[in-house]
This record gives C-alpha cells, sequence and structure tokens, in this order.
C-alpha cells in the first residue's frame, strides 16, 4: 500500500474505527503500514463482495458508498443496509470457513477501501488484545442488528415495513438523519416485497405526518422517535 495514498482524512477514519479503539497511534500506524494491509478502489457499479466471489478480510470503506443487498430463495432481491465512509464489511467472514458469502456488496457511488485480511488481524489481535474485544463486540452488535431485521421481515403492513426499514438503514450527517435509496422506486418496492403503489402510499402518508421529507433519492428522517409511535 502506497502511504501517499492516504489522506488525514483517511487517516482520521481508521484511528475512529471500531477496531482500534483503545490502541495508540504507534499501533495504528505499524497496522496500515504493513504490506498486507492494501487500499483498492471501485467504480461506480462494481461488485464488491459477491456469494462466491469474496476475501477473508475486513474492509473500511475510505469513499464512496457501498450497497448491500440480500437474494433469498424465491429471487429478487433485498437491501439489508448501505455502508459510508467509516464503515466496515467483512468481519463475520473474516474467520469463517463457509465458502460462500451471505451478501453482495456493489459500490454504488466510486469507492476506496481498505482491507485487513485474516492473517495480518490475527497478528494484530495477539499484539493488541483491545483489537481482540473490538472485534467481538462488533460481532456482538451485529447478532442484534440482524435480529432487528428478522423482526423487520415479520411485520405486517407496507407502512410498518417501510418504517422498520427507514430507521435501521438511516445515516447521519450534518447532524440530520437519513437514507440514501440508491435505487428506484419499484426496486425498492421489490426489495420491501411490498406493491409499488402501497409504498407511494405509505411514503405520503408519512410525509403529510411531517415525519420524513423526500430530496431525490434521499429520504430525510425529520421525526426519528415517532416513527414507531405504538410503541411508546
Amino acid at each position: 500500500m502506497e502511504k501517499t495514498a492516504l489522506t488525514k482524512r483517511d487517516l482520521a477514519l481508521v484511528g475512529e474505527s471500531f477496531l482500534f479503539r483503545g490502541t495508540g497511534d504507534e499501533f495504528i500506524d505499524g497496522a496500515i503500514g504493513d504490506p498486507r494491509c492494501v487500499v483498492e478502489s471501485f467504480q461506480k457499479g462494481q461488485i464488491i463482495y459477491d456469494l462466491r466471489d469474496y476475501r477473508r478480510d475486513i474492509g473500511l470503506i475510505l469513499d464512496g458508498r457501498v450497497q448491500v443487498t440480500k437474494f433469498p430463495p424465491d429471487g429478487g432481491n433485498f437491501l439489508m443496509n448501505t455502508l459510508v465512509p467509516g464503515s466496515l464489511f467483512g468481519a463475520a467472514a473474516a474467520f469463517c470457513d463457509e465458502r460462500e458469502y451471505v451478501t453482495r456488496l456493489t459500490a454504488v457511488k466510486n469507492a476506496r477501501i481498505m482491507f485487513f485480511p485474516q492473517d495480518l488481524l490475527s497478528d494484530l489481535m495477539r499484539r493488541e488484545f483491545a483489537v481482540a474485544e473490538n472485534y467481538i463486540r462488533f460481532l456482538s452488535d451485529r447478532i442484534r442488528f440482524l435480529n432487528n431485521k428478522i423482526g423487520g421481515l415479520l411485520i405486517n403492513g407496507a407502512g410498518s415495513t417501510l418504517r422498520h426499514w427507514l430507521v435501521n438503514n438511516a445515516a447521519e450527517g450534518e447532524g440530520k438523519l437519513y437514507v440514501d435509496v440508491g435505487v428506484s422506486m419499484s426496486a425498492l418496492a421489490g426489495m420491501l416485497n411490498i406493491g409499488r403503489a402501497s409504498l407511494y402510499r405509505s411514503i405520503e402518508e408519512l410525509e403529510r405526518e411531517g415525519l420524513i421529507k423526500r430530496d431525490g433519492r434521499r429520504i430525510y428522517i425529520l421525526k426519528p422517535e415517532n416513527l414507531f409511535p405504538e410503541r411508546e
């Protein structure tokens, strides 16, 4: 990896990532300076990980946006998440012996990604136990996240499905919560397994209630605490 390819922003994202919490600058410099740690670029629309084409690495997004989709047995696809700079992926597969990856990762905007391969991760964990603790904590959080996803699949009704998807895919920037849809409304309806007309009605209803605001393919969440009023 060329050191000149890293910007101050890149270094800040690495230092703020879950993997290096509780470690020092010297340790982080050694990790990203290791020749096994590489940075690769992906063009918009390029598949990064797929069912049978992936690596046992943890990837840290430095630039761009990556969409995570799942492919149910009955066909179609389901939008799981949208990853932004600072997000990590691949933790569940880094030390797994399965031959297939569970989702497809696609660059929906030109992306730069830093990869930490399995053997480097093992060395880092041996040298600094905080890395192992951070890794375990991250996997525990992912289990909770996936349980919430399962709960969303069990929800009845287009409105509730949309609300659950918005909450679980929200990102934060400049003090605002938003979801970058990244696909057409027809595609989103297919991902959520609801009718397109029902999706439009649900979005319009949330707009009338003042809970969301659409801006192109970005949806701003204005009152996240009110998306599930029946749970209060």
